[in-house]
């Protein structure tokens, strides 16, 4: 393949929103790219609906991938990485989420950033919200690393209420709702971290790329827009379990153990598992959020 851009998204139960991005990828100005599509264990009728409709699209390079399990997000990713585009003559990937629709130059956009600066390693666009326009659903990341707190500036603000924050900045990671790094670097650092499965993956890749010496850069004048959490909403069990397991899991990861232990756990466990049990009462978070917590020390 000669294309300069691997994207890949993952559907999972959700091929209406991945057709729309389908459409929307379709009218870019970019057209420099290769889309794979990984099917992270849909029901047989959400995958022939995806199906039926790629086989009829004639303007776009598209390979439909098809897993039988649900890999999740890390190891979807990095199946589609490692046996579909390693071995070919890309420069970039971009991961894109499923529930998005883009602005037709945000790709040519985010490509001519990155080439104007060989320190970046990862680029990632201002994000509205696909409901309402004129809500952020975020303009870059900030990372508290001791207490493994994400916090996605302005979310669901406006952007009148958000004009300073709409400017480059270095960040410590790009979220994964839509992220371009530079091939050779995800390489390198073997893809995503396969034990994180969803949640806080992209955090990771981040760091990691930092260490390796790059930057990741929040590009606004890229623009796409995001419905948000729609094969996760209703945050049943199972969020709470990943949410939990993997803040522990990354805080021993990157922390040093005095850190982790006098300030991480404390605020993992006290803030975000008991304080918020106490506030919502919600069962779903006391019994995920502990047998997370628990098995965050098993990865």
């Amino acid at each position: 393949m000669n294309k300069k851009v691997a994207i890949i998204t993952l559907n999972w139960n959700t091929s209406d929103y991945t057709i729309n991005l389908i459409k929307s990828l379709g009218n870019s100005s970019f057209s420099d790219f290769s889309l794979f599509i990984l099917d992270n264990g849909s029901k047989k009728e959400d995958y022939n609906n995806l199906k039926k409709f790629i086989d009829a699209v004639q303007n776009l390079d598209i390979k439909l991938i098809r897993s039988e399990k649900n890999l999740g997000f890390a190891g979807g990713n990095n199946f589609v990485f490692f046996n579909f585009i390693e071995r070919e003559n890309f420069k970039y990937v971009l991961f894109i989420n499923n529930d998005t629709t883009v602005e037709k130059d945000f790709l040519k956009k985010l490509i001519a950033r990155i080439e104007k600066d060989e320190r970046i390693g990862s680029i990632g666009p201002l994000i509205l919200r696909a409901d309402n326009r004129k809500l952020i659903d975020s303009a870059g990341a900030d990372y508290y690393k001791k207490i493994v707190k994400v916090k996605l500036r302005c979310h669901l603000k406006s952007i009148k209420k958000c004009k300073k924050y709409l400017k480059e900045s270095f960040d410590d990671f790009i979220t994964g709702a839509c992220l371009l790094v530079r091939k050779n670097i995800f390489k390198e650092l073997k893809g995503f971290d396969e034990k994180f499965f969803a949640y806080s993956e992209d955090v990771d890749l981040g760091i990691r790329i930092k260490k390796l010496g790059y930057l990741n850069l929040f590009f606004p004048e890229a623009v796409i827009y995001h419905h948000g959490s729609v094969s996760t909403k209703g945050k049943k069990e199972f969020y709470y379990y990943l949410n939990l397991r993997n803040k522990v899991y990354i805080g021993r990861k990157h922390n040093s153990k005095i850190v982790f232990y006098t300030i991480t756990l404390f605020y993992i466990i006290f803030v975000k598992y008991l304080l918020n049990f106490l506030i919502s009462f919600d069962i779903n978070l006391l019994k995920g959020g502990f047998k997370g917590i628990k098995d965050g020390f098993r990865l």
